[in-house]
């Protein structure tokens, strides 16, 4: 005996419309579902009741015990294809599950975005005018075998570096410069930069870095 709060649900959904309650007196009581398909009756009479969602009905034991609270229950319809139709009884549970919902929705959204633009290698290329900056970013896991590619455009003249590059090649693009690094370990920088004379009105092409599984553009 004692408050209880009574939820239907409905196709797996909070269900609306009527509740119909009758004791073991025979008197009866109708409540209006509220949001998320719950309502709160006070169970005041010991006995049977019998507990009534359109055409599905339960009946449960009231008694006054308050340690032994009315248990979880649920209603199936007997009657198919009609909807099936749950009834449980339990304290505070429906108000809690958007809330629960809407948490776990949130986390996930979180992780994508974590893993879309945050966990990435990040190439950057800079030209101030009179010298190039090559700047790598590792926010993934440690890279291996890492290669950073830069151009520098026909008709320029690259010179002054801050690391030598393992590999220079000339083409009918340009100079073609690579740097080799044989692990990056997440978190960590590397930067280089070469001064760049003759590149005013030349369009600078991108930088470019590969590693086993990775390939970015700044």
């Amino acid at each position: 005996m004692g408050p209880q709060r009574i939820i239907v649900f409905e196709n797996g959904e909070p269900a609306n419309g009527t509740l119909e309650l009758t004791g073991p007196s025979g008197t009866k009581y109708v409540r209006i579902l509220a949001d998320y398909g719950s309502v709160d009756f006070f169970f005041d009479d010991e006995g049977e009741w019998r507990v009534q969602f359109m055409n599905t009905t339960k009946t449960i034991r009231v008694t006054k015990k308050k340690e032994a609270p009315l248990a979880p229950t649920e209603i199936v319809p007997q009657v198919t294809p009609k909807p099936i139709t749950g009834l449980v009884t339990a304290a505070g549970y429906g108000q809690w599950l958007p809330w629960l919902l809407l948490l776990l929705l949130l986390v996930a959204l979180a992780y994508v975005i974590y893993k879309r633009f945050y966990a990435v290698v990040a190439v950057t290329k800079k030209f101030d005018g009179k010298r190039v900056t090559l700047s790598v970013s590792n926010r993934k896991a440690d890279l291996r075998s890492v290669v950073l590619l830069d151009v520098a455009p026909e008709g320029t003249n690259a010179r002054g570096f801050s690391d030598e590059p393992d590999e220079r090649k000339e083409t009918i693009s340009g100079d073609v410069f690579k740097w080799k690094k044989i692990e990056l370990k997440r978190g960590e920088k590397w930067q280089v930069s070469y001064s760049l004379d003759g590149a005013k009105g030349k369009t600078l092409k991108r930088a470019e870095l590969t590693a086993e599984g990775v390939h970015a553009l700044s």
